[in-house]
Formats: structure tokens, C-alpha cells, sequence
């Protein structure tokens, strides 16, 4: 019998857990019942596991535990897949069907390209890694997206928030403490912990860096995701805290790029929607009420530090910022020279190279386009970034069908966080590529569900469209003909 048979009628509850919030209106004075049934339970188990799992691997493990090592490793993708696992909840619709057809499409082109390029070699570890964040993470996306039943967006940003918050608060920490210090360990022991002038670069929860770096920019959609689709005062304080708290990550890992991202899609956030606009405007008393809370609680200060420890690193790195942002644009070309079918699957992984080698070590280049090339070819990266384009057009239909501005504000959110975590690294990076496609998944699962009135589709609204044009066209003609006409 296949999964799609075991669809349950609308009696059907899954396993859930129930948050009663009384309403402070008295004359409907009723509890609201916050319902996470058990789809929803496992995304954010998965969401969280992709938080604290490098945690588990730092603090309480290391990298000689092995087996135990690498069930950590990959808990959070355990876990999203148990939700594929479970009947479907919702049928296909447009924005769904368009990212499978995409999917499709990119599943051919990269595995074309990734055979062709392991006829000349292969790493088994690094083979795995690439398949798991290019097709399998893509694929678990598309069967979470059918299995999770509607569920209020105010949860999952709050949620990130928490986590958010939290690092933000262990990654000041963490800066501050010397290197030497427990809560400054890497996943692998042996590796040398990195610190500039003004202190320690921080990790949070995460296995390295970068974990941190990738945080900020979640972090900073959430706030986004806040702001634009909730009202009131206690919201747009709580989305303030996330875009503070999300900068606060960037700066205790001491990293240009997240800084840089961040303030990128705040921008462009600002500049699309004037839904965002307004938004900013009515939040503007919170923003004021958090520069005050900083500059009162001495956090002033630690920003200072933060942000001019990132600008030293900044001067003292030998590439410019158009380098850093765009060099891989030329690296890719360069390595489509070398290798226009690649040069072995899964030799590009640092995990890969670990495994073989014993050494964390890049084995070309450091940027993910010509690494990518050198995994595959020119069809294998043809075909990831098919796979990245279905999914932001799938959230660009979904946008087109709703009716509600401030989600098509979300939406547009989400679209320029996937937008930076496709361009900057999700193949080689396991943490972007976890966030990148459980906010994919939980987004698109919670858009509002069209009503029948809705559901017409575009082309019988383009027919009406054209039938009332013509029809005004015409009328028009007509009563010039009438004036034209002689008496």
C-alpha cells in the first residue's frame, strides 16, 4: 500500500500538544488553543537539532566518539525525514507542483554531471554530504511541505527567536573568554581555535564559526517574519530583539559576511515591500525603546568592541568586499576551464578530506560555485542552481496567490535568505543547508490556504481580464463612432 493511500480524513489527530492563551476580550472571553500536532513537532526537533547538535558534539563528545559522532551529525536530517514518513495532510498546489517540476529537472542535470565526474574519482564521505544537501534535503522538503498541517508563522519565528537570542548571549560569552577556555572548543579537539585583538571568534551552539554566521542571517529573517506578518506592540518588540540579537551573532563571530548579508536583506526587505515600510514606521518606537535598553544596560560597549574587532579583521584581510562577495563568480569560470566535467565526486568536502586524510583542508577553492564545478561539472551545477531557482519561484507563486500583504512581506523575507544561503554555501556548509530547506518547508506548509472563491486560476482571471478590456474597448469605439457620426 503506498503512503498517499494512508491519507487521514479530517478526523484524524495526530499526537499533539495543546497551549491554552486566555483572550482579554471579555466578551469572548474562550481559550485559544495552541495545536502542535506531531509533523510539526518533529520540524522544530529538526530546527533545534541543527541548532545545539554541534553542542553535543564539542562539549559532551569529540572526535574520536565515532559512530555516536556521526548519529549526531546528521539527527536533525533523521528527523526530517521521519516527517515524510507520515501521511499526506494537504493536497498539490500550484507553488508546490512547480518546485517538484524544478526539482525534477535539477535532480537530472546534477546527477548526470555528478557520474560523469565520478568516473575519475570519488570520496565516498564527501559523496554522501553532496547528495544529502543538494538532492535528499530538497526531496524531504518537498514531502514535508503535503504532511504538516497549518500552523500559525508567530510559533516557528518565536521559536528561532528564542535560539537566537541565547547564542547571541553564549557568543558575547564565548568572545570574551580566552581561547583556551572549554566553551571556545571545536568539534574537533585538535583544531586551532581562532581569535583576533578583540577576542575570541566565536561559535555559540555550533561546531565552528560559521554555525554562528548562519544563525545571524536566520536570526534577522525571523525578526523579518515577525514584523511583517504580526500587530501590536509586544510583536514588533519581540521582532526588534531578533534583528539585535541577530547583528549580536554576527559580531561575536567576527565575521564581515554575516554583518554584511544581514544589513543586504534588510535593505532590499525595505525597498520591495512598502508593506515592510509601514511596518518599519509603526515599529520605530520599539527601535528607539532598544537603542535605549542598549545604551542604559552598558551593552553599548560591547557592541563597540564587537563591531571594531569585525572592522580591524576586515582591513587586516588581504581581498576587498567586491572579492569576497563576487570572486567566485571568476573562480567558477576558472574551475569550468579546469574541469568542465569535474574532477571527482565529493572530493571538495572538508569532511570528505577528513576522513581520508586525517586533515580539515580545502581542496581547491574555498568558495561554493567553483568547488561545486569541481565536483560536478558544468550539468551538476546547472542543476543545483535549477533545484535553488524552483524553490524561490515556488515561493514567488505562493506570494502571487495570497491575498495577504503582510505574508507576501514573509515571503519576500524568505526568499532573500534562501536567495543568500544558495549563493554563499549550502553544499558544503550542513548547517545553511538544514535552515535553508526546513524554513523552506515549514514556510510554504504554513501559507494561508486559498478559499474556494480563490482558488480560480490566473488564466480564467487573465480571460475576464481581456473580456473586460475588450469590452471597454469597444463601448469606447462605439460612442466615438457616435460622435463622429454626421446628424
Amino acid at each position: 500500500m503506498k503512503l498517499q493511500e494512508l491519507s487521514p480524513g479530517p478526523a484524524t489527530q495526530w499526537p499533539r500538544v495543546i497551549i491554552a492563551r486566555q483572550t482579554r476580550n471579555t466578551k469572548d472571553a474562550r481559550a485559544i488553543p495552541l495545536r502542535i500536532e506531531l509533523p510539526w513537532l518533529l520540524l522544530f526537533l529538526a530546527l533545534a537539532l541543527t541548532i545545539v547538535e554541534g553542542a553535543f558534539r564539542k562539549w559532551l563528545l569529540n572526535s574520536e566518539s565515532g559512530n555516536l559522532n556521526y548519529l549526531v551529525y546528521f539527527s536533525k536530517d533523521v528527523v526530517f525525514a521521519g516527517i515524510a514518513l507520515l501521511p499526506r495532510r494537504t493536497g498539490q498546489s500550484a507553488p508546490i507542483t512547480l518546485f517538484g517540476k524544478w526539482l525534477i529537472a535539477g535532480t537530472v542535470l546534477f546527477g548526470t554531471g555528478a557520474l560523469i565526474s565520478a568516473l575519475q574519482g570519488i570520496n565516498a564521505v564527501g559523496a554522501l554530504l553532496t547528495v544529502r544537501a543538494v538532492l535528499v534535503l530538497p526531496l524531504l522538503a518537498l514531502f514535508a511541505i503535503t504532511r504538516l498541517p497549518p500552523l500559525s508563522r508567530r510559533w516557528l519565528a518565536l521559536f528561532i527567536i528564542l535560539f537566537t537570542l541565547g547564542n547571541c548571549v553564549l557568543g558575547i560569552w564565548q568572545n570574551r573568554m580566552p581561547a583556551d577556555h572549554v566553551l571556545n572548543r571545536y568539534a574537533v579537539s585538535d583544531a586551532e581555535i581562532t581569535a583576533v585583538d578583540s577576542g575570541v571568534r566565536a561559535t555559540g551552539t555550533f561546531s565552528y564559526i560559521t554555525g554562528l554566521g548562519v544563525l545571524s542571517q536566520v536570526g534577522l529573517w525571523a525578526g523579518l517574519v515577525l514584523l511583517s506578518t504580526e500587530s501590536g506592540t509586544a510583536w514588533s518588540a519581540a521582532g526588534i530583539i531578533s534583528l539585535v540579537a541577530a547583528f549580536g551573532c554576527g559580531f561575536a563571530s567576527v565575521s564581515r559576511g554575516p554583518i554584511v548579508t544581514n544589513i543586504i536583506i534588510l535593505l532590499l526587505w525595505l525597498c520591495l515591500s512598502h508593506v515592510a515600510r509601514k511596518k518599519a514606521l509603526r515599529s520605530a518606537g520599539a527601535v528607539l525603546c532598544a537603542i535605549a535598553l542598549i545604551f542604559t544596560t552598558n551593552l553599548a560597549p560591547i557592541f563597540t568592541n564587537l563591531s571594531l574587532g569585525v572592522w580591524a579583521r576586515h582591513a587586516a584581510g588581504q581581498d576587498s568586499f567586491g572579492e569576497r562577495a563576487f570572486g567566485q563568480l571568476n573562480q567558477a569560470l576558472e574551475a569550468a576551464e579546469q574541469a568542465p566535467f569535474g574532477k571527482g565526486f565529493g572530493t571538495e568536502q572538508i569532511a570528505g578530506n577528513y576522513a581520508r586524510t586525517g586533515v580539515m583542508s580545502f581542496t581547491s577553492f574555498e568558495n561554493q560555485l567553483p568547488r561545486c564545478m569541481m565536483e560536478c561539472g558544468i550539468l551538476g551545477l546547472a542543476g543545483f542552481l535549477t533545484i535553488c531557482v524552483g524553490a524561490l519561484l515556488a515561493l514567488h507563486t505562493a506570494a502571487k496567490q495570497s491575498s495577504q500583504q503582510g505574508w507576501r512581506a514573509a515571503i519576500l523575507a524568505t526568499q532573500l535568505l534562501l536567495a543568500t544561503l544558495f549563493y554563499t554555501n549550502v553544499i558544503f556548509n550542513h548547517t545553511a543547508s538544514a535552515f535553508a530547506w526546513l524554513l523552506f518547508a515549514a514556510m510554504m506548509a504554513s501559507l494561508p490556504k486559498p478559499t474556494a472563491q480563490s482558488e480560480l486560476n490566473h488564466s480564467e482571471n487573465r480571460k475576464i481580464k481581456h473580456r473586460f478590456r475588450r469590452t471597454r474597448i469597444a463601448s469606447g469605439c462605439a460612442h466615438d463612432g457616435e460622435r463622429l457620426a454626421p446628424n
